[in-house]
């Protein structure tokens, strides 16, 4: 049961935890089976469109980590956005895991992603828990550290979308990256150009999408602006 608290799965796991490179496929690392198909699924398609039942590795990764100390004065999630002017809005970002997983941090499930090509990033705020330690001297420190556990299956029902003539492997193979933002920040941006046919002079508009409240019933938000017209001779 994905809901339920990841010390289900982990802490009282049986068998020692081996470490593993990440990024890294498993299959590289002495774990499982790879596979080398081109035009047919490499697995039993009768379940279509659910993943296969049988034959569909999975693998839990666990680790922790604590923030920088500029980063410790996060948004808490118990608070109101509008009250919290100083706080940081925190990411984290996966470039590439192949093919589906499941992400929690902390003992609490953050979201799921399918996509083994694409990056997707996670709002973690929610979930991050501050602690306070004494250092030898007797002064008060503030720490911040975390667990991050990903349990990543094989197939999914996106690998029937992801049949073409490569190697099938899976885990972690890109960069696994923490991104913080001030309240106030620029998501995004793109713009559009016409040129006149008539005149020498080019027009481009640009639209950027600035991340303005970040925390609002556990969702990030994005505020579009109007778009900021640009005159070049």
């Amino acid at each position: 049961n994905t809901d339920t608290d990841t010390d289900t799965h982990t802490n009282n796991y049986a068998k020692p935890w081996k470490s593993i490179k990440v990024p890294s496929h498993w299959q590289l690392q002495g774990h499982g089976q790879p596979i080398y198909t081109n035009i047919k699924y490499p697995f039993d398609t009768k379940d279509f469109p659910s993943p296969p039942r049988l034959g569909n590795e999975s693998a839990f990764y666990r680790t922790t980590f604590e923030l920088p100390s500029n980063w410790n004065n996060f948004h808490d999630a118990d608070a109101d956005a509008d009250d919290d002017d100083d706080g940081k809005a925190i990411f984290l970002r996966f470039d590439g895991v192949d093919s589906f997983f499941y992400l929690w941090i902390n003992g609490r499930m953050v979201g799921y992603h399918s996509n083994s090509a694409s990056p997707c990033e996670f709002y973690i705020n929610p979930y991050l828990q501050s602690t306070t330690t004494t250092t030898g001297r007797g002064r008060n420190r503030r720490r911040s550290k975390h667990q991050i556990v990903l349990l990543v299956i094989r197939w999914s029902s996106g690998s029937y979308l992801e049949d073409q003539d490569m190697w099938r492997l899976s885990g972690i193979y890109r960069d696994v990256s923490l991104l913080a933002f001030p309240k106030l920040s620029i998501y995004d941006f793109h713009w559009t150009t016409t040129t006149s046919s008539t005149t020498t002079t080019t027009t481009t508009q640009i639209h950027i999408d600035t991340l303005l409240r970040y925390w609002h019933h556990g969702h990030a938000h994005l505020s579009s602006t109007p778009a900021v017209t640009i005159l070049v001779a």
